[in-house]
């Protein structure tokens, strides 16, 4: 009796754009874990550029499957392509897609964001419609790319994602990592930019919460 082939993708042939919103993606030992017990629960989409295809939503999961070896995914059960996908179209959804993650860097939302706006013309309200948030929420995401200093934005980022790293452990002996609230890290970046990272490093290293925080910071405009 003959079946018919699957068809498949090989995995070298699917890449990550440069541009890719999620720029620190963390860890995939866990993925990697559920990835070998029962597969992948979750396609990844990705659209063809050329001989190759990118990654709409789904890098992580991409990682995982290649360091596991897999030498290539199927389509429609492991990978799905998006045959009428333009640029604008795939950066909001990959926006879309990792929106709704808690893990995700605020920073690289932010840059997104900025991304939707200045390169495919959209307006920070009409993207906050799209992705079902306040214009607020697009807007602080924004403010913080845009007035918070590169060097302590990358210092917030490898904390936040230090601190994951011990979330996501088993060990009931994992130390306590302090997590900076983001509400301070907006405070922060209304300070002049020279200042940034002493009170960025002062907050940490006192391990403030956010009242204390917010006080030593309204203390350090005044001065």
């Amino acid at each position: 009796m003959q079946t018919d082939k699957c068809e498949c993708i090989p995995i070298n042939a699917i890449k990550v754009d440069s541009s890719h919103i999620r720029k620190k993606p963390g860890k995939v030992d866990n993925l990697k874990c559920t990835v070998s017990d029962v597969g992948l629960l979750q396609p990844i989409l990705v659209r063809r550029s050329g001989e190759h295809f990118v990654v709409i939503d789904g890098e992580r999961r991409l990682r995982a499957m290649k360091e596991l070896a897999i030498p290539e995914l199927i389509v429609g059960r492991e990978v799905i392509v998006d045959v009428d996908e333009t640029d604008a179209d795939a950066r909001f959804k990959q926006v879309i897609a990792n929106v709704q993650r808690e893990d995700v860097n605020h920073f690289d939302l932010g840059h997104a964001f900025v991304m939707l706006k200045e390169k495919y013309g959209y307006q920070y309200r009409e993207i906050a419609e799209i992705i079902g948030k306040t214009p607020h929420y697009v807007t602080s995401k924004v403010g913080l790319v845009k007035r918070l200093v590169p060097e302590v934005q990358e210092m917030a980022a490898d904390d936040w994602e230090a601190s994951k790293c011990i979330q996501d452990t088993f060990s009931e002996e994992a130390p306590d990592v302090y997590e900076m609230n983001v509400k301070i890290i907006e405070d922060i970046a209304r300070l002049p930019a020279e200042a940034q990272k002493l009170a960025y490093l002062t907050v940490k290293a006192k391990a403030m919460d956010i009242n204390e925080a917010l006080r030593y910071l309204r203390s350090m405009k005044k001065r």
